[in-house]
């Protein structure tokens, strides 16, 4: 196997390690305090400070810190968050004072040991000293929790005369009399003036200002930007509200917290399961709906990111937004910003401790028949698959034909023998330290899953270190190294199978014990027990597994050069790279269930891959007020993205020759029944440019432009331009209206393409496989060129074009009652033109396949978003956030030469994913939503009246399949609700999402084996409602006739559909998935408000749950359980590893 890719990770590793050496060092020398001057005026207090585009209160703190001086300024007269560089080295004070108010149009005046500030104006000098009045009052100052505020500043009104709070809020200062007036501020806080009217004391509340806290969200390349300013739709979410549920899987933590946002966690496997993240629904049928990630401003993989180590992240959900990242975008992008250290005060390091445990078990378990046993047609049988045998009460004691022992006829449950308590423990460890010109991010965690299957599990080890250092006022240099070793053990999923344990576990017959009864026989661990012809399914898991270890490593850096203030240039430089090695272990078995045995000699396969993306950009930006009010920011730059890979799939199937040892040496050597390579490159490189225009802060309007080169795509169809534009209004800022009650409005609207190349590496290829032939002895032949039998090449069709997304988007945003109330809604209309799909050929035709543009989709959709502070009281605080989102996609149009044509409708159709289970299929069907469910139905007549077998008085099943249901939802929606009381705090929310269809494989089995309750009533006579029919020549053909057959619902009604019962009604078995869940429920104590201990700064324990209630129609399993891959759809289920609820708790310490 080449190695090219493992040289190349090592290099890229060895850059960004030293550059992180030399970012550390750095940190930890300009961390060191300086000497503070006392006792002398301001030009005679020296000090050297060197900060790179901190905030005017950052900058304040370091003078602070350096100087004897304290700063007071009011809050409402000075903008704290105005960002300046400052480098100065052995200066004055006043000098620095000096550049400040340059900087910043600021003055200062020198009270005491206070330096009041003041916008600057033409009657004062720019830095001024002063003295102190004679008359005291003292005080202290509070928020509505009853919190003291330190650093607060009161100030006597009408003069420069004031000073701030201590660290109890407590204040002394020296007024003109004792009718004076104070003014009180607190950074985040309204002011509050207090007349005095004689009193030498006072107590004051200071309430929250929301409206002062402007979101900054994070766009295309790292550009942050203000909310306000955005012409499409995003929402954020920040480090607290992804770390709530203490989930170990960074998207499962996304579900309901974002309007527009469905993520259905499909599986409860370790290491994540089946996750499916969809922004507004599925947009593709022939390639991935996965969004794209982007971690730092690099493309990235964030399903195994510590969701510890996320500072925040915004979704960027339309195809306006998505603009600048091009065709990989079309799914909407998912900007993930770790922590790199800026959340230590400068100055300090900041480490934070998390720890947290949890018990997770089975969030839904069936509901058994408890009264029939194992057998057929009233007939016991120990070796029978089905559960129709006599009643229980009437057996009984048996012997076990293959183990011996009497056995008590009675009800055996099969959950409690298999399923476990499975664990999860996940501890993390944060260091962030932050000097004057550098912050460094260091973070370890360690997560461990134990799953509720016997012998599945999950370990991971995460470690970053991240960060940025400021060299000069103009050069900033950062990187992130995020290394993941991550290993798993997991069982099949899918249908019933000797590898398959889940798929069994629902067949167990009722009077089967499986915990007590040996699992192997005596002294033979490799022959296995059962009750019918597979092994039991503990002796599967434990037996029959897979074994994957991964190692991923995450690296950026990027560079800026600041040419002026107006003017920058950044390049940014990443790898994802991801090293996959797995084995199948298949162990031999010699099975005795009955009186049969049944032997198999099992298979070892062994599979490695090795890829990595690299990406880089590069990109100027101009920034400049163009005149008065009118604001201007473009960027020019260009991407490119190369991915390559290596993957080896070996199948071993000659048997194992010794039991109970798992390597590939163990198989037969001179057997090989499938060995495959794979060697895959893809570039892109895409040309971008950006325009942003700001008018007085209130009229917004910005475009996008791209043109992309595709490697996978036919010569003379490599190129693909496309962009968006966009405008929007702060109409509060332009009319005239009552800000107590609106205090922001936002109109915007959006136009956008984008676009979507093939997930194929290589869009033509051929696949070489050796031709096996049994004759004797097997043996292996060498691979040929292709041939109608042993072909697995694929063609392109050769005007083959990228999918084009066309999209208009309208946004209102509204915030009432200085922002108690805030309310966005986004309408979105899209038409996703050349859907592009691998349609198989027929047998005749050298190829096996061809990509081609198929199908036209439009959708269109509904997202709301709301949150309210109900109720704000002195130390009670109530905070509800609602998300809201519903879509609707139709195929509109199918192009594709491969189609097929209903012969009554002419309506076309697509097989989507043709899933063999019981005739199921999924379709892509003109005028439906999709995937749509294909299968055998009810036979019904002209009226849409179920026609009865006038034989039998069961209903009759369709023929032939039909197009009968679509699985997308009608919409979903969350409720998170957040109770806050002095120190303790209660979060929850509670998910609701209505319709949506799925075809159930484990009611299926349960019914055609008779293990599930809906089958325990065989005795009570029924009459379907329907007419009477029957098949006539091959058509089911009505008489009309109301059906008065009388049935019992016993073996014959839920049998095969050859034999007359409804087992082939794909309808039968198909639910609607509704369901309302509590899917966080969390308790928090913060223990440093009421626990004072020198050490830490922060003490907090939890309570947290997952999943503890689910309220559902959809019977026996968990509607959010999928059988479908990642980046796949909903629609079928089929034993897959059940979803869990969880409950525990966890410590956070910070010092």
């Amino acid at each position: 196997m080449k190695n090219y890719v493992l040289n190349d990770l090592i290099r890229m590793s060895r850059f960004v390690l030293i550059l992180m050496i030399i970012q550390t060092v750095s940190a930890s020398l300009l961390l060191a305090s300086e000497t503070k001057a006392q006792g002398k005026s301001l030009y005679e207090i020296e000090l050297s400070v060197s900060v790179k585009e901190a905030t005017v209160l950052e900058v304040l703190g370091i003078l602070e810190e350096k100087t004897p001086f304290h700063f007071s300024f009011n809050n409402d007269l000075i903008d704290t968050q105005k960002s300046l560089s400052l480098h100065a080295k052995k200066r004055p004070l006043g000098k620095v004072l000096e550049e400040i108010s340059v900087k910043t149009s600021l003055r200062f005046k020198r009270v005491d040991d206070n330096i009041h500030i003041y916008p600057k104006d033409d009657s004062h000098e720019t830095v001024e000293e002063g003295i102190s009045p004679d008359t005291e009052v003292s005080g202290t100052v509070h928020d509505a929790d009853g919190e003291p505020l330190p650093g607060a500043t009161v100030l006597e009104k009408g003069t420069t005369n004031g000073t701030i709070t201590d660290l109890e809020g407590k204040f002394q200062l020296s007024v003109s009399g004792p009718e004076a007036v104070i003014v009180i501020s607190f950074v985040g806080f309204n002011p509050q003036e207090v007349a005095l009217a004689g009193r030498s004391e006072v107590s004051v509340t200071l309430y929250a200002d929301l409206s002062s806290l402007e979101e900054v969200v994070v766009t295309a390349f790292g550009i942050e930007k203000d909310a306000k300013t955005l012409t499409y739709s995003s929402q954020n979410i920040d480090s607290e509200t992804i770390t709530k549920g203490a989930q170990p899987n960074l998207v499962n933590s996304l579900q309901g917290k974002i309007a527009g946002v469905s993520v259905n966690q499909g599986s409860g496997q370790p290491g994540g399961g089946l996750n499916n993240v969809l922004i507004r629904g599925q947009n593709s049928f022939g390639g991935s709906n996965k969004p794209l990630f982007i971690i730092d401003g690099a493309r990235g993989d964030a399903d195994n990111l510590d969701p510890s180590q996320i500072e925040s992240i915004n979704v960027l959900k339309g195809g306006a937004a998505a603009a600048l990242y091009g065709v990989a975008a079309n799914n909407g992008v998912i900007v993930v910003t770790t922590k790199r250290g800026k959340g230590a005060d400068i100055g300090s390091t900041k480490i934070t401790f998390n720890t947290n445990y949890t018990v997770d078990r089975i969030a839904v378990t069936p509901d058994f028949q408890k009264t029939y046993a194992q057998g057929s047609n009233g007939a016991f049988s120990q070796t029978s698959g089905l559960n129709y045998g006599p009643r229980m009460d009437t057996l009984g004691a048996y012997t076990l034909d293959h183990v011996g022992g009497e056995v008590q006829p009675q009800f055996y449950d099969a959950y409690e023998a298999f399923f476990r308590n499975g664990h999860t423990l996940n501890t993390s460890v944060n260091l962030e330290q932050r000097g004057q010109s550098s912050n460094v991010n260091i973070g370890f965690a360690y997560t461990n899953q134990d799953g509720i299957v016997p012998n599945t599990y999950m370990k991971r080890y995460n470690l970053n270190v991240s960060g940025d250092l400021y060299l000069t006022d103009k050069l900033t240099v950062g990187t992130l190294v995020s290394l993941i070793h991550r290993e798993v053990r997991s069982i099949d999923q899918g249908p019933a199978s000797d590898t398959n344990p889940l798929a069994l576990i629902n067949s167990k017959p009722a009077s089967y014990d499986l915990g007590g009864i040996s699992q192997h026989m005596l002294g033979e661990p490799y022959s296995p027990t059962g009750w019918r012809n597979f092994p039991n399914n503990i002796w599967m898991a434990n037996n029959r597994y897979n074994d994957n270890t991964q190692i991923n490593v995450l690296g950026n850096a990027y560079l800026r050069y600041d040419f002026a203030e107006w003017l920058d240039f950044q390049v940014r430089f990443g790898f994802n790279s991801a090293a996959d090695n797995g084995v199948i272990v298949r162990e031999k078995y010699n099975l005795h269930y009955g009186v049969n045995t049944l032997t198999n000699n099992g298979y070892i396969s062994e599979f490695n891959s090795n890829q990595i993306q690299y990406n880089s950009f590069a990109g100027l930006t101009f920034k400049k007020q163009l005149f008065t009010g009118f604001n201007a920011r473009i960027m020019v730059g260009n991407e490119f993205i190369h991915d390559d890979g290596i993957n080896q799939f070996t199948a071993l199937n000659g048997g194992m020759l010794v039991a109970g040892l798992h390597k590939a040496s163990n198989t037969d050597g001179d057997v090989i029944g499938r060995a495959t390579t794979h060697d895959g490159r893809r570039r892109n490189v895409g040309f971008l440019a950006n325009a942003d225009f700001n008018y007085n802060d209130a009229f917004f309007l910005n475009g996008a432009i791209r043109s992309d080169y595709l490697s996978n795509m036919p010569e003379g169809n490599r190129t693909f331009n496309y962009g968006n534009i966009g405008a929007g209004v702060v109409f509060t800022e332009v009319l005239d209206l009552n800000e107590s009650i609106l205090n922001f409005g936002k109109i915007a609207l959006n136009y956008s393409e984008v676009g979507q190349q093939p997930s194929n590496t290589f869009i033509q290829q051929a696949t070489f496989n050796p031709v096996v032939s049994f004759n004797g002895n097997w043996h292996s032949v060498l691979p040929s060129r292709p041939t109608a039998s042993n072909s697995g090449q694929r063609i392109v069709a050769s005007d083959l074009r990228p999918v084009n997304t066309k999209g208009m988007e309208y946004n209102l945003a509204l915030g009432f009652l200085n922002d108690r109330i805030n309310f966005n809604y986004t309408y979105f209309d899209t038409r996703t033109e050349d859907q592009i799909i691998e349609r198989q050929l027929p047998a005749s035709t050298t190829a096996s396949s061809i990509l081609e543009n198929a199908a036209t989709v439009e959708s269109n959709g509904h997202e709301i978003s709301l949150t309210v502070a109900p109720i704000v009281t002195n130390g009670f605080r109530w905070d509800l956030t609602t998300n809201f989102t519903s879509y609707n996609n139709v195929v509109t149009e199918i192009t594709s030469e491969g189609v097929e044509t209903d012969d009554e409708t002419g309506v076309k159709r697509l097989a989507y994913n043709e899933s063999g289970f019981n005739g199921m299929s999924l379709v892509v069907e003109e005028g439906r939503r999709f995937p749509a469910l294909r299968g055998r139905v009810y036979a019904r007549d002209d009226q849409g009246r179920i026609i009865v077998d006038s034989s039998t008085g069961i209903p009759l099943t369709s023929i032939t399949p039909q197009t009968y249901a679509e699985a997308p939802i009608d919409f979903e929606m969350s409720f998170i609700n957040r109770f806050t009381y002095k120190f303790v705090s209660l979060s929850a929310q509670i998910d609701w999402r209505k319709g949506g269809n799925q075809f159930s494989g484990p009611n299926r089995l349960g019914g055609r084996l008779g293990t599930f309750a809906f089958t325990e009533d065989r005795e009570t006579e029924v009459v379907i409602d329907g007419v009477k029919g029957s098949v006539v020549d091959g058509e089911i053909v009505s008489t009309g006739e109301a059906n008065d057959i009388a049935i019992v619902k016993g073996q014959a009604y839920f049998d095969a559909p050859w034999r007359g019962g409804v087992d082939g009604n794909n309808e039968f078995y198909t639910y609607e998935t509704s369901f309302v869940r509590l899917r966080e429920l969390r308790l928090d104590f913060d223990l440093t408000k009421v626990v004072d201990v020198p050490l830490f700064s922060g003490i907090s324990a939890y309570i947290v749950g997952r999943n503890l209630l689910l309220i559902t129609d959809y019977p026996n399993s968990d509607p959010e359980n999928l059988r479908q891959t990642e980046g796949e759809t909903f629609g079928i289920e089929y034993s897959t590893y059940p979803v869990t609820k969880s409950f525990g708790g966890g410590l956070k310490l910070v010092f």
